[in-house]
Parts: structure tokens; C-alpha cells; sequence
């Protein structure tokens, strides 16, 4: 018949002698538990429970080792010790120390701390305070009031960070409010920041947000990306985003500065901060900016090294570019990188012939001018001529033309009787 051991609180040890056969027994795996402590409860087969007011119920080989109130209530259970802790999953949950940690899957580990839960199956939190591990395989190091819901994502501490439920195999080292929301997203830290597309990555900063597949935000403020593979180093309101497609911001850099990419709002030099928001303007695809103050570069290809307020059109771009890993997919993307220098190419001949045409007719009007002033024509005539060399001038916006209009009208004044 099986038999427990029970050693009440004035009993120090078990007389291995008057109880070997049974404690033969219960190492072969037969019926039969240990109880040690005061008011301890062993119901399980193969169970170990030392402490005090702690509860082994119906659990094969669990163990408690020592503590108040510990309840281990499944297969291969274990509570190292500490207050209220449970361990509860179906099979091999562990919760190590702390007080009121809750174990409760297959195979879920919570270490110490206070009020944490490890709820999906092989889920482990560290300790700290009230945090949870949702999804499968999750980790939380640490910290407060972190939860990681998706599948496989990592928690490394901070406070009140979260991995949504879509963000499998996520990270968030630390920090304070940070959201991972998709797949593969990174966080390394800072303050209420987001990363909630594939592969999107954070590094730090404040209330930084990445929406675009493969986009980087390194750190700085308020920085804010939905281009794919578009990357900001840091800096202030800063943005590579496009209204209508983050693949129209393919590839878009803005490596600093402040409010690049961006118009208006009221910039305070004093704190250092936006008093009111300024308007996001879309970035063009493979764009740069280097740096400087409300920089704009929206077409294609555009550059801007730095400065303030500069605007850098290059080509737009209003039709999505599908680009592929295939073979043809990368033929496509050359064809139509080398459209794109093709039509720079046309563009920049054009301008050039017009400005060209347009100099040879400041040129034949300036020689008929003086050919009538020589010849005495009629004032009126040559007034006529100059109107027209004032809207020549208009189209090339060249400012030499304007002093050589005011020589002429010069000549004119000496002329008039």
C-alpha cells in the first residue's frame, strides 16, 4: 500500500532505517510523497513540498521547495519558493522565487519578481514586475509592465513595452512605451517609439516611427518613415515618407538635420522644438539629404548635401516601381534606372538648346538697337525692341541682361533733344 512520509515541525529528520521500504519505493516511482514545514499539502505521486501553507495537488513529481502559500498543480511542476507564487501549466512549468508569479503552460519559466505571468507555451520571464509572456516562446528579461504577445519575440527590460500579437520574432532591448507590431521588428531602446512593419527597425530616440518594410530610424525625435529601405540617422521631425505609396520613397536617406522633408510649422530656437507641427512632404525614391534645416528633396535621385530651405526636385515618380529578387525582376529595375538617366539626359539638352536660342535673340536684338540708334530710327521703334528684351530676360532670368537694358535707356536719355 503506498505510504507518505510526513515529518511534523517537531521532527527533525526521517529515520531512514524504520523507513527504508518506502523510501525505496518512492525512488522506484511508486506511490507516495514528502511533506516538510507546517501545513503542507502533498497529494501527488513522487511530490516534494517543504515551507509552509504550500499546495502540491494532485501534481506527480512537483516540488516545492519552501515559501508560503505555493500552489505547484501540474505534472513536473515546480516552486522554488517565495509567496503565492503558481505553477500551473500542464506540464514542467517552474516559477523560481518572488511573489505572486504565475507559471502556466507547457514548459514556462517565471525566475522571481513580483505579479508576473509566463502564459505561453515554453514563455520565461526573468523577473522584475508585472510582466507578461503571451506568445509562444516569448522572452521578458525583466523590467515593469512589459508584454510580449508574439510568437518567438524578446523583451530584454524597461517599462511598459510591448510586442503585439503580429510581432513575431520581434525585439525590444529596453526602454520606455516602445511597440514592435510586425514581424521581425527591432527596438533598441528609448522612449515611446514604433516599429510596425517587416524587418523595420528603431535604434533609440523619442517617439520615432517606422512603418516602411526594411526602414531604419537610427535615433533623434519625432523622426518618421514608410519608405521601403528608406533610412534617418537621427535629428529632429525629420521624414522619409510618400502619401500615396511608401514605394514611391524607395531607398530615401536623410541623415540628419531638422525637419527635412518637411514645410512650415514654427520652429522654437529656444527649446529646440516644433511649437507646431510642420506639413510631411513626399520624399522622392533613392533620394539624399544630408542634413540642414527643412530641406526638401522630392523627385527621384534628388541630392541635398545640407543649408536650409532647399528644394531639390530631380524627376517625380508617380507610378509604383515593383522591384524583384528575380532575374527579371533586376532587369526591370535596370531598364528603368537607365530610363530615368535618359530622360535627365533629353531633359538637360532641351534646356540647353532653348536657353541657347533664347541668347542668340537677346543677341540679334541688342545689335538692331544699336544699329537704329546709329541710324536715328525713332525712339518708338526701339523702345519696342527693348520690351521685347525685357521679356527675353523674363524667360532666362538673367541678370546681366537688366544692366545692359539700363545702359541702353542710358543711351536713349543722350539722344533725346
Amino acid at each position: 500500500m503506498a505510504q507518505d512520509i510526513l515529518i511534523t515541525p517537531g521532527q527533525s529528520k526521517i529515520d531512514f532505517c524504520t523507513a527504508s521500504n518506502v523510501v525505496q519505493r518512492l525512488c522506484q516511482g511508486t506511490c507516495g510523497s514528502i511533506t516538510f514545514g507546517a501545513t503542507n499539502t502533498a497529494t501527488g505521486v513522487g511530490s516534494f513540498v517543504n515551507g509552509t501553507c504550500n499546495t502540491s495537488c494532485n501534481a506527480n513529481c512537483a516540488t516545492i521547495g519552501g515559501g508560503f502559500k505555493n500552489t505547484a498543480s501540474s505534472p513536473n511542476s515546480t516552486v522554488g519558493g517565495g509567496y503565492c507564487n503558481v505553477a500551473s501549466g500542464a506540464v514542467s512549468s517552474t516559477v523560481g522565487g518572488g511573489s505572486c508569479n504565475t507559471s502556466s503552460n507547457y514548459y514556462t519559466t517565471v525566475g522571481g519578481g513580483i505579479c508576473n505571468q509566463a502564459s505561453g507555451d515554453s514563455s520565461t520571464v526573468g523577473g522584475g514586475i508585472c510582466n507578461c509572456g503571451i506568445g509562444s516562446v516569448s522572452v521578458i528579461g525583466g523590467g515593469s509592465c512589459n508584454c510580449g504577445c508574439g510568437l518567438y519575440s524578446f523583451i530584454g527590460g524597461g517599462t511598459r513595452n510591448l510586442v503585439c500579437c503580429g510581432g513575431e520574432y520581434s525585439t525590444i532591448g529596453g526602454g520606455y512605451g516602445n511597440i514592435a507590431s510586425c514581424f521581425y521588428a527591432t527596438i533598441g531602446g528609448g522612449v515611446c517609439n514604433t516599429a510596425s512593419n517587416y524587418h523595420s527597425t528603431v535604434g533609440g530616440g523619442r517617439c520615432n516611427s517606422v512603418s516602411g518594410c526594411t526602414a531604419t530610424i537610427g535615433g533623434g525625435v519625432k523622426n518618421t518613415s514608410n519608405g521601403l529601405g528608406s533610412f534617418i540617422g537621427g535629428g529632429n521631425c525629420n521624414s522619409v515618407c510618400n502619401s500615396t505609396c511608401g514605394c514611391l520613397a524607395y531607398g530615401a536617406v536623410v541623415a540628419g538635420g531638422v525637419g527635412n522633408n518637411t514645410c512650415g510649422g514654427i520652429w522654437c530656437g529656444f527649446s529646440c522644438v516644433f511649437t507646431t507641427a510642420p506639413t510631411k512632404c513626399d520624399a522622392g525614391q533613392y533620394s539624399f539629404i544630408g542634413g540642414g534645416f527643412q530641406n526638401r528633396a522630392t523627385g527621384s535621385l534628388s541630392n541635398i548635401a545640407g543649408g536650409c530651405y532647399k528644394l531639390e526636385e530631380g524627376i517625380a515618380i508617380t507610378s509604383v516601381m515593383i522591384i524583384q529578387t528575380s532575374p527579371v525582376g533586376m532587369l526591370t529595375r535596370t531598364l528603368v534606372t537607365y530610363r530615368i538617366l535618359m530622360v535627365e539626359q533629353v531633359m538637360f539638352f532641351v534646356g540647353a538648346l532653348i536657353q541657347t536660342l533664347v541668347v542668340v535673340q537677346i543677341i540679334r536684338i541688342v545689335i538692331v538697337i544699336i544699329i537704329q540708334l546709329v541710324a536715328g530710327i525713332k525712339i518708338i521703334s526701339v523702345l519696342v525692341l527693348i520690351i521685347q528684351l525685357v521679356v527675353v530676360d523674363a524667360i532666362l532670368h538673367r541678370p546681366l541682361i537688366v544692366d545692359l537694358l539700363v545702359e541702353v535707356i542710358e543711351m536713349l536719355s543722350q539722344q533725346v533733344p
